[in-house]
């Protein structure tokens, strides 16, 4: 429910900033097109040095889930 939520508020502001070309959408599946974004998050996974340096140990702090995904990043890695 909250994600849906969440979902259907970060289209509308997409949209709105004329970036829907970011944000693909079909049938039930939604996802970005990680090419046309800058994210600090996939640059610190690429090893960018800034990106690296920069990171603290926090990742989407208001999300509950978000520990778990951060969690299994660091075991994984």
């Amino acid at each position: 429910m909250y994600a849906e939520r969440d979902l259907l508020r970060s289209v509308g502001r997409i949209k709105a900033v004329g970036a829907q070309d970011v944000f693909i959408s079909r049938f039930k599946e939604y996802r970005i097109v990680p090419e046309l974004i800058e994210c600090d998050f996939y640059d610190y996974l690429d090893d960018k040095p800034y990106a690296v340096k920069a990171f603290r140990g926090e990742y989407m702090t208001q999300y509950g889930w978000a520990e778990k995904t951060l969690g299994k990043y660091f075991a994984d890695n």
